[in-house]
């Protein structure tokens, strides 16, 4: 379960209103965007941190925005949505700037996480 909610992922990225994506498409990917940090940086929805709880959610709605990519893109090239979107073939470098936000938000608690977990070498 995320923390974002899909009117945060709506609100950071300026998504389409609900007739033009329904929010039954949005969640999937918001619940796939916090599975997907979880295993970036360990559990966090219980933080009571206020600032990580910000950075997290932030997170998880660029994540949830990259995986919408694909999606958006076909809606912009059906005319389902006004825009000035870039052409087909740089949805992949939008996700790819989507995820580098998520990461970059993260970043401390990644660390964090990473050296929590490792395993040392001890003598007998």
């Amino acid at each position: 379960m995320s923390l974002a909610t899909i009117a945060d992922a709506r609100a950071l990225g300026s998504l389409p209103a609900s007739e033009k994506l329904d929010d039954t498409v949005i969640q999937p990917h918001l619940d796939s965007a916090a599975r997907e940090l979880k295993s970036w940086i360990g559990v966090y929805e219980s933080t009571s941190d206020s600032e990580k709880k910000e950075s997290c959610i932030e997170a998880e709605c660029c994540i949830c925005m990259a995986y919408l990519q694909p999606i958006l893109q076909k809606l912009y090239e059906q005319g389902a949505v006004d825009s000035d979107q870039p052409a087909s073939d740089t949805w992949r470098k939008t996700a790819d700037s989507w995820t580098e936000r998520a990461r970059s938000r993260v970043r401390s608690y990644e660390e964090d996480n990473t050296s929590r977990n490792k395993v040392g070498w001890h003598a007998i």
